[in-house]
């Protein structure tokens, strides 16, 4: 198993870092999408008041293996 670093972070700068160990490629994309999914549902609509959002994953040398980028846009229309 090797060792990855999932980066988060949004428009506030606020950033976690969360190493875990995974043992395939497949794993490593799996546990990605789960995390970015598991963030954005607990954010409960307040992500739109940080459109901004990314994970990045890198391995244990620092490379950068996988960035999700998330963007939000609120239409005019949709203030109330």
């Amino acid at each position: 198993m090797d060792s990855y670093l999932f980066h988060t972070e949004d428009d506030d700068c606020k950033a976690n870092d969360t190493s875990l160990q995974l043992g395939s490629w497949a794993d490593v994309q799996a546990e990605a999408v789960r995390v970015a999914a598991e963030m954005l549902k607990q954010a409960k609509g307040g992500f739109c008041n940080h459109p901004y959002w990314r994970l990045k994953v890198s391995d244990a040398a620092g490379l950068d293996l996988l960035v999700i980028e998330v963007n939000a846009t609120v239409s005019p229309a949709a203030a109330g």
